[in-house]
């Protein structure tokens, strides 16, 4: 589904494969990945902090989506520049 712009029908899939398995990291970290396509940045952080409570090493996007998401939320372009070079 994904690989055809299905992504709604891709979210419901893994969200079953989760029902059945809760503790699927393939299916959590594709859930991650059509978050980030769709723009949920937050729900794509929430989804990487329950990988990183099976273990997994996702820390890098877990900084990735909270920096994002402190950009995002910045008003000026000084309050993004003192974001990103303090």
């Amino acid at each position: 589904y994904i690989k055809s712009g299905f992504l709604g029908r891709s979210m419901e899939a893994y969200e079953q494969s989760l029902a059945l398995a809760p503790r699927n990291e393939s299916a959590l970290r594709k859930i991650v990945n059509v978050y980030e396509k769709r723009g949920e940045i937050a729900k794509a952080l929430e989804a990487v902090e329950a990988l990183l409570e099976l273990g997994a090493p996702e820390g890098k996007r877990k900084l990735f989506f909270e920096a994002t998401l402190a950009l995002r939320a910045a008003k000026s372009f000084d309050e993004k520049k003192a974001l990103l070079f303090s």
